[in-house]
């Protein structure tokens, strides 16, 4: 009788154990909520970091893009600036050349007709180099280069003076760096001397109006030495010291990307 009674008890109280788990239970009820909310939030919380780091990389990449052809543009942009300048410098030293009364009067070494003539086309030349050098190399009048300056030289002047009209970057009388053409003068079938015009690229001119067209600083370099910049005159005569960006740009006319 103890023994059947004893297992009742333990059968019923089994029972009652297995009731009490689907019985309510603030307390543990609070802790299972608790416990899935944190998963919930957990989860959240990785999803949204998760969204974050794929948003800043393809931001990044977006980014980058962008800037790569925004600096291509831009370089188009100044390279048809410049090709525009070129071609303005080598027409107005061909049309000077060709002029019978330029010709005349440099092959007779007449100066003042020649700085009569030219300060009347400086007035519509749009050019701040203008000469004409004798057969020597001497300067015989110019705006921009001071007369009897000797620009033998110089290599536009070189070639112009053996007959080829050509163009250069390259420094000229006091100005340290300009782009320059130059075109050879005939009278009576003999080289009698050439005619110069040019753009300085010290000025400040340039680099001015790429940063009001572009809305960026720029720089103009002679090799790796800067002579103009719109990041200040305490940059200017200073050299570039990155190797990868004088090697690739400098060197081989490549497109350099990085730090």
């Amino acid at each position: 009788m103890y023994t059947a009674t004893k297992g009742a008890q333990a059968s019923m109280a089994k029972e009652k154990k297995e009731l009490d788990r689907f019985e309510k239970n603030p307390k543990r009820d609070m802790q299972i909520i608790t416990k899935l909310m944190g998963i919930i939030l957990g989860s959240v919380v990785i999803s949204v970091f998760g969204i974050a780091f794929l948003s800043m990389i393809i931001f990044d990449s977006g980014l980058r893009v962008n800037t790569i052809e925004e600096l291509s543009n831009f370089a188009d942009g100044i390279e048809r600036s410049l090709d525009d300048w070129r071609v303005t410098v080598e027409s107005n030293s061909a049309l000077q050349a060709e002029s019978a009364d330029i010709a005349r009067a440099t092959a007779f070494g007449d100066s003042q007709t020649l700085r009569t003539i030219l300060t009347r086309q400086s007035s519509y030349l749009d050019v701040e180099i203008l000469a004409i050098v004798g057969s020597t190399g001497i300067v015989l009048a110019g705006e921009g280069v001071s007369a009897n300056t000797n620009i033998a030289a110089v290599s536009v002047i070189q070639s112009a003076l053996r007959g080829t009209a050509s163009f250069s970057y390259e420094g000229i009388g006091g100005e340290a760096y300009a782009m320059l053409a130059a075109a050879p003068i005939y009278y009576n079938g003999q080289i009698v001397g050439c005619a110069i015009n040019g753009y300085s690229l010290t000025n400040g001119m340039l680099v001015e109006q790429i940063k009001n067209s572009y809305g960026c600083e720029s720089t103009v370099f002679k090799n790796s030495e800067r002579v103009s910049t719109t990041l200040g005159s305490t940059f200017l005569g200073t050299t570039l010291d990155n190797q990868n960006i004088v090697g690739a740009v400098l060197g081989h006319g490549d497109i350099y990307q990085g730090e």
